[in-house]
């Protein structure tokens, strides 16, 4: 899993996930986050392209990472999601708190500007 600033917003992060994502987050990545977050980042996408198996440790993680968000008015968007990824979200309604775009661009210009 890897994290940086989208190259074109420096209020955007975007995740590249893995296979999966689950409850063991690499070591570094939440103070990373966090990082970000404090430096005026607020907008989440992760990228799914990856992305094979989203367990419901993998829904706790993107959840945690939603509400760390919530505390600097932010949001969390998937880009790139699998018919796999997508069926997992409908069938815990979890589409309606995590929109899903075709790509990174789309997920980005989703996020309204400052």
């Amino acid at each position: 899993m890897r994290i940086a600033l989208h190259p074109k917003r420096s209020d955007v992060v975007v995740v590249e996930a893995d296979e999966s994502i689950n409850h063991e987050v690499p070591a570094g990545f939440t103070d990373t986050f966090l990082d970000l977050l404090e430096g005026g980042a607020r907008w989440l996408i992760v990228d799914c392209a990856e992305l094979t198996l989203l367990s419901s440790a993998g829904l706790g993680v993107l959840l945690t990472w939603n509400t760390q968000l919530d505390e600097y008015n932010g949001e969390t968007r998937l880009a790139r999601a699998s018919d796999s990824v997508r069926d997992v979200l409908r069938m815990t309604t979890l589409d309606n708190v995590f929109p899903v775009h075709q790509d990174i661009a789309e997920a980005a210009s989703a996020f309204p500007r400052d």
